[in-house]
């Protein structure tokens, strides 16, 4: 009976381990792919004044946070060029629900954006109120337009802000798999040490062989 209660932890241990680390698998492709996603991608063009509306579809929520940047195609080729270009810009950015409550309405102008680094100096990022998944309707006001604008393909880009911290449970996960096969393995060892101890124990111990020659001297004496 405790044989076969014993066979029955171990089952369990191995496949509550084997689902542990194929959830944390499955925890690390999710949070792989929301650091590459793009949640939003909405041309603009800051020269002309005008209001732009898109979506940011999010679809991760264990990031850090949300943000925005203004990607330009040609990049700026120093930062005095990007101020002298962003120079006059004033602009709101507003974000709704899916159920239509504004959640954010902040001012944009040109020291707001941020430097962001990439094939250029590009502008920056405008940080998303977004704390849940779901579908957030963006719409972007060019108030006052940056006229120098004009001539570059502009676009906000949507991305998910990522601290590292994304990774833990998959980690946590995936530990708690291994965990369980290491603690397997230790019962399993230990079990057959206490079986071979127990058979040892069992066996009746080896007698020797009496001689013969002391037996047929005994007899004669």
């Amino acid at each position: 009976m405790g044989k076969r209660i014993l066979q029955a932890i171990l089952l369990l241990l191995t496949i509550f381990g084997l689902c542990s680390f194929y959830e944390g698998e499955c925890a690390r492709i999710r949070a792989e792919d929301a650091e590459k996603a793009v949640p939003m991608c909405l041309p603009v063009d800051l020269s002309r004044s005008g209001v732009y509306h898109g979506q940011y579809r999010k679809n991760f929520a264990s990031n850090h946070g949300d943000y925005l940047y203004l990607e330009i195609q040609p990049a700026f080729r120093s930062p005095e060029e990007r101020n002298e270009a962003l120079a006059g810009l004033a602009a709101r950015i507003v974000l709704t629900d899916e159920d239509g409550e504004q959640i954010q309405d902040d001012k944009i102008d040109s020291k707001a954006l941020e430097q962001r680094n990439s094939s250029g100096w590009n502008a920056g990022n405008i940080g998303l109120r977004a704390w849940g998944t779901g579908t957030y309707n963006v719409a972007f006001h060019v108030v006052q337009p940056a006229e120098r604008m004009s001539g570059r393909a502009q676009c906000l880009i949507g991305q998910y802000l990522f601290c590292g911290l994304e990774f833990m449970p998959a980690l946590l996960l995936k530990a708690v798999g291994v965990g369980c096969w290491i603690v397997v393995g230790v019962i399993a060892f230990l079990a057959w040490v206490a079986a071979s101890t127990q058979h040892k124990r069992q066996q009746p111990p080896m007698q020797e062989p009496a001689q013969a020659a002391d037996v047929d001297a005994q007899a004669k004496a």
